[in-house]
């Protein structure tokens, strides 16, 4: 039996849009509520943050569909191909950000703009793969409520909304406090620090903090209240890493609904039913707690999701 999921109304596909804009309104209302901060200044805030993360995450998508077309004949699914354009992207980071100096300096902000240029060119051709395929099923829907629930919670300062992870300990002590430091350091160089064992490690999403930060033209010297790098202006690049965390702990559940979807398939299970399976699949990795704690801060856990799936595509 290969039944066919039921094509919604063209109206439905704006659906997921439409309920994460009043969600991030809703989240907007209470942030200005309890931070006694206006509301179009939060607003304004999060949009600041934004975009730079959104920037390097669609690069990231972008350059795994360029390396999708040679992936195409292992039948590997798009959300694995972006996975590897992931780990490709975060490998360019480190790279360069290990070789070339120039964080802190905006007047080097375009060299961190002309390396992820290639992925942004990608996205032409995802854009062409969305106008020929069907509307998604409307089980898919589902799922973008728990994934606008952990992009809502990644607007939130580090370590204010969750007691459960120490107030954001591991996120402040070292995932954001090591490209601070890189950021404001002489050689504007990713390189290990003797007071931080950390440092000593690879820190591909840390140098992706660091790019994004870059990115938005961040500044080794000080502001006029005597802050810079990450925490300048207000700190809001802090929540810029925190975006970007939460679009790779999206994509990371996006990639195991993926996964489920081959081994549905694999053992012909009606189309219908695969359909539930992703959705409900996608949606208990999104509502898992921890999943939602760690997803929502600046940490690197949701990168090993990914380079396990990134791994496995000849399996596919």
């Amino acid at each position: 039996m290969n039944e066919q999921a039921p094509i919604p109304p063209r109206h439905h596909r704006f659906a997921p849009l439409i309920f994460l804009g009043a969600l991030a309104l809703v989240a907007s209302a209470v942030a200005s509520s309890e931070l006694s901060i206006g509301f179009s200044s939060i607003v304004s805030w999060w949009l600041s943050a934004g975009w730079p993360a959104i920037l390097y995450f669609a690069a990231s998508i972008g350059l795994g569909r360029i390396l999708h077309g040679p992936l195409k004949r292992l039948n590997v699914p798009l959300e694995i191909s972006s996975a590897l354009g992931l780990v490709f992207q975060l490998f360019i980071t480190n790279v360069q950000i290990s070789l070339a100096s120039g964080l802190g300096d905006p007047r080097f902000a375009w060299s961190y703009c002309i390396s992820i240029a290639p992925g942004l060119l990608g996205l032409i051709f995802i854009k062409r793969r969305l106008t020929r395929d069907s509307a998604p099923s409307p089980w898919r829907l589902m799922a973008f409520a728990p994934a606008g629930f952990l992009l809502a919670a990644a607007c939130a300062p580090p370590g204010w909304l969750f007691g459960s992870e120490g107030g954001g300990y591991d996120s402040l002590s070292y995932h954001l406090q090591l490209p601070q430091e890189w950021i404001v350091s002489k050689e504007g160089l990713f390189s290990p620090v003797r007071h931080n064992l950390f440092s000593f490690f690879p820190n591909f999403v840390e140098g992706a903090f660091a790019h994004i930060a870059a990115i938005s033209g961040v500044a080794a010297t000080k502001d006029v209240i005597g802050a810079n790098g990450l925490i300048a202006d207000g700190g809001w690049r802090l929540l810029t890493c925190q975006m970007l965390h939460a679009l790779m702990a999206i994509h990371a559940a996006w990639m195991i609904g993926a996964l489920v979807r081959v081994a549905c398939r694999r053992v012909q299970i009606d189309h219908t039913r695969v359909e539930w399976a992703v959705a409900i699949a996608r949606i208990v990795v999104l509502l898992t707690p921890w999943f939602i704690v760690s997803g929502s801060l600046s940490y690197n856990a949701d990168v090993d999701v990914h380079r396990r799936g990134a791994n496995r595509p000849a399996s596919c």
